[in-house]
């Protein structure tokens, strides 16, 4: 767990005191769920305040396998690494009023979130981090892109929301789907990005359980009308990786999105996936369009912290992270 939870925990607590801390085992249920147990999204259900025991039960029926439909195999693949005691945590977290977090001020979380990140990392919002945009001599993917970037719908879709802002930035060069949402407006949406094909490389369920790995973004992609070139940050040393990241900005043909660690360069949480905006060359740092804008805006990245955070080892893959090049035909 990153060291800033617990701290964030106890903040949260002492400004709500009917806020109780979830249980451990809660992190992958928030994905979802959300924090409180309200799910924004049409397809996901409300799990606060249902009754304890429908909820133990539900748990354990997914468990079993005995309870198929809607978002059931992303279910099952949950509760099937759950102990009978942990499912009993998060009967009784979510089936009481514990989990209610509206109460807790934001903007002391926000403050409380940055205390203990490196100070390498200068943020877009700041005086520096603009002045940095207007200095830079790669800043038009920054233009190009942070338009149509948008939060990543569940905590695993970094990767998804990262290629449709991607996707929607070649504009004119790229035909885009006609989102039934959207009609009669063509757009690259976090759901239609699941063709038939990249359904065959990992289903909309399996994303929301796991994202996805750098290779299958590399996957992804190709069945999107986009040329990619997935690198590997272990095959390459920092003054390759430099190199093959300014070249690809200087290119208005191409789009580069970014598969590090976030938690080595000090941020709260492990592996991510975001577009890159710019590189500054006298500072020598790179600005990642972060899709979790809900937890941090857009950072000035030193580029020799994320390489290192570049060769962190993907668990899913056994392979280092790196970057995906995306040009159109």
């Amino acid at each position: 767990m990153n060291p800033l939870r617990p701290a964030l925990l106890a903040f949260c607590l002492a400004a709500s005191p009917a806020l109780a801390a979830p249980p451990v085992e809660a992190e992958t249920c928030l994905s979802c769920h959300s924090v409180d147990g309200v799910a924004h999204i049409d397809h996901i259900p409300i799990i606060h305040g249902q009754s304890q025991t429908y909820l133990h039960n539900a748990l354990h029926a997914y468990k079993s396998g005995q309870r198929s439909g809607g978002t059931a195999d992303v279910m099952q693949a949950v509760a099937q690494q759950l102990s009978d005691p942990e499912i009993d945590r998060l009967a009784g977290f979510f089936g009481t009023e514990a989990s209610v977090v509206s109460a807790a001020p934001f903007a002391p979380l926000v403050t409380a979130a940055a205390e203990g990140a490196d100070t390498r990392v200068v943020y877009l919002t700041s005086q520096d981090g603009g002045a940095r945009v207007v200095e830079s001599r790669f800043n038009g993917d920054y233009f190009r892109v942070s338009p149509y970037v948008e939060s990543e719908k569940f905590l695993t879709f970094c990767s998804i929301a990262s290629m449709a802002a991607v996707l929607n930035s070649f504009e004119d060069g790229l035909t885009r789907p006609i989102d039934p949402m959207r009609y009669p407006y063509p757009y690259f949406t976090q759901e239609n990005l699941f063709t038939e094909a990249n359904q065959q490389v990992k289903s909309f369920e399996g994303v929301v359980t796991d994202g996805l790995t750098l290779d299958q973004i590399g996957q992804f992609l190709t069945h999107l009308d986009v040329q990619p070139t997935t690198i590997f940050a272990d095959e390459s040393d920092l003054d390759q990786m430099r190199s093959a990241l300014t070249n690809a900005l200087s290119d208005p043909a191409t789009r580069v999105i970014v598969n590090y660690n976030r938690g080595i360069v000090g941020q709260d949480g492990s592996g991510h996936v975001s577009p890159i905006g710019a590189y500054h060359a006298p500072s020598d740092s790179v600005l990642v369009l972060d899709v979790a804008g809900y937890k941090y805006p857009p950072a000035w990245i030193p580029m020799a912290l994320l390489y290192e955070a570049m060769l962190d080892t993907d668990s899913a893959s056994g392979r280092s992270r790196g970057l995906a090049l995306v040009r159109t035909y």
